[in-house]
């Protein structure tokens, strides 16, 4: 109670110093002052948020831990399989197809585990056509055995450049027209979790403040997706989360 009396009188004094500001024909300072009192007025609405608190959220590091487990167990997994054939230095196409076509693997129920081993076996063929044939009929993007692993990460877009593949709730998308067409917020954001190139549901609607004090970096500097270790770089200034969908 104590603090909303504070916050209260601090709201008041901020309006009677813009209003002699106003007077005075101080334009950058009654801007300044704006925003002061539109930050107040925000933060007795919506939640302040910032990179940290959503990775929090997502459990974003979380899942890097279990996916960089996954991945490490299913690579051996898959040296394992194909032991003998690794210590051969070249391979033909003959004995590969013998192996494929003799394999107890349940090669089309697991894309992932078929790519992973065509990828350490293929580089062994002597012929750079049968390579390329193995590449281009199990779709395989790079055939270094040693590949990109697979990465939790946030994206951001602006809510105009969000594609949707879902409606949110009714009144959760009120709050965010609102919030859009309030003159508060610099730009409206959605940030959401992706894993590798699948998006998972669960976004957070956020805004920026309109800060005539500060500048703010263009999402497209950041290609758009955020990792953990780049959130304190980005500056979008004073956020504060609008909704998020369930």
């Amino acid at each position: 109670m104590n603090e909303l009396k504070v916050t209260q009188t601090e709201y008041e004094s901020l309006l009677e110093e813009r209003s002699a500001f106003s007077q005075a024909g101080m334009e950058a300072k009654v801007a300044e002052w704006d925003f002061k009192i539109k930050s107040l007025e925000v933060a007795q609405k919506y939640e302040k948020i910032d990179f940290n608190h959503i990775a929090s959220e997502f459990g974003i590091d979380g899942l890097n831990q279990a996916l960089a487990s996954r991945d490490m167990e299913q690579e051996e997994e898959a040296k394992k399989y194909c032991a003998d054939l690794l210590k051969k230095t070249r391979l033909s196409e003959t004995a590969l197809y013998t192996f494929l076509d003799n394999s107890e693997w349940q090669w089309g129920r697991d894309k992932n585990m078929t790519a992973r081993i065509i990828r350490m076996l293929a580089p062994k063929l002597a012929s750079k056509t049968a390579r390329a044939t193995f590449q281009m009929m199990y779709k395989i993007e790079e055939m270094n055995p040693i590949r990109n692993r697979e990465e939790a990460f946030i994206k951001v877009d602006r809510i105009a450049d969000y594609q949707q593949n879902d409606n949110p709730p009714m009144m959760e998308l009120m709050k965010t027209i609102e919030a859009n067409n309030s003159g508060v917020f610099d730009a409206i954001y959605i940030a959401y979790p992706m894993i590798g190139k699948v998006k998972n549901i669960d976004p957070i609607t956020f805004g920026v403040l309109k800060d005539p004090t500060k500048s703010y970096n263009e999402l497209n500097d950041f290609t758009r997706e955020i990792s953990t270790w780049r959130i304190d770089s980005v500056n979008f200034g004073d956020m504060y989360k609008i909704n998020q969908w369930f």
